[in-house]
């Protein structure tokens, strides 16, 4: 019984380590087009990134063959928030 209400505590405690990272979307700027800003995050297996539209047409999305083995792709909806849970190292 102590051993199962420890995995549970812990299990529990995990997504609190978790971080979350907010990355701006740019259909222009200074910098040129379709910029993120920050264009390099480092990020743990777990941590959350949240893609935020600053300026209308753009979205986030996977690139095929692009992304670590065994990571799920995804694709935001343009001019939409979204939010993506990374759990697969990788860069």
């Amino acid at each position: 019984m102590k051993t199962s209400l420890l995995v549970l505590y812990l299990l529990s405690a995990t997504p609190a380590l978790a971080e979350i990272h907010e990355v701006r979307m740019f259909s222009r700027n200074e910098r040129g087009p379709m910029i993120y800003e920050p264009d390099f995050l480092r990020i743990e297996p777990g941590d959350q990134v949240r893609f935020i539209p600053e300026q209308p047409s753009h979205n986030a999305a996977t690139i095929e063959g692009m992304i670590p083995e065994g990571a799920e792709p995804f694709k935001s909806k343009v001019n939409e928030d979204f939010t993506t849970t990374l759990t697969v190292p990788g860069t």
